[in-house]
């Protein structure tokens, strides 16, 4: 009685170890190889943590988290990296967002499990983060990107890298630039609380004089413009 508690004990450390990293991997929980779904993903077992394969060591070695570097490598290398086989090809993944992808998962530790992501889709996903290169400079600030809005009013815009994460970039902190090309006049930039609705959004206007001034838009109709006491860092320059 003494030794199959014991061996029941055991199992459950093993078990519970390895679900506490399925949490920290995209579509940990559905990494399959071949037919057989592979939860215990780092191990030559599927279910157990008996011996680690090449994902499981490189897993080990970024500190047991989905880091840029963990995600670019190929730890069984065969041509993919461990972002595609667990559909973040993109290695943008955070713990408890929904992966790019949540099927045609592979396991990244093992050459003989691969995904059918493709030239294609990954030719699709570039081009789909790629951008017109902008030519705007003011001091040190150099813009990545632009585009064309009409009117002689282009928009640019900088990722910033996360101060954490090295180069990784966070899409929520972006530094905006809208030019006018034209002389006089001015220029505004919405940011609106529900996407794609001018109703509830707060508004920056630049005069061409150099004055910045933030508006809440609650409806459609010049009364309901206001003053706002909602700022963001915004300044003026001429070109």
């Amino acid at each position: 009685g003494g030794v199959a508690a014991g061996v029941v004990l055991h199992l459950f450390v093993v078990v519970a170890g390895y679900q506490e990293y399925v949490q920290e991997l995209p579509n940990g929980g559905n990494i399959r190889r071949g037919t057989k779904i592979w939860p215990a993903s780092g191990h030559s077992s599927p279910t157990s943590g008996i011996g680690r394969n090449g994902f499981g060591r490189s897993f080990k070695k970024a500190g047991y988290t989905w880091t840029v570097e963990f995600c670019q490598e190929d730890s069984d290398g065969d041509g993919q990296t461990n972002g595609e086989e667990l559909g973040d090809p993109g290695c943008v993944w955070t713990k408890g967002d929904t992966p790019t992808r949540t099927v045609d998962i592979s396991h990244p530790g093992y050459d003989d499990s691969v995904t059918k992501f493709g030239a294609d889709e990954a030719a699709a996903e570039a081009a789909a983060n790629t951008c017109e290169a902008s030519v705007l400079a003011v001091g040190s600030i150099v813009y990545d990107c632009q585009k064309d809005l009409g009117d002689g009013v282009v928009l640019h815009w900088q990722k910033l890298a996360g101060a954490a994460g090295g180069r990784r970039l966070q899409p929520s902190k972006m530094q905006l630039a809208l030019e006018k090309r034209s002389a006089g006049g001015w220029v505004s930039l919405g940011f609106p609380s529900t996407p794609g609705k001018m109703s509830g959004a707060h508004a920056v206007v630049a005069e061409s004089n150099g004055g910045v001034e933030y508006y809440d838009m609650e409806d459609l109709s010049v009364p309901t413009v206001k003053l706002s006491a909602w700022t963001l860092r915004a300044s003026m320059s001429g070109a």
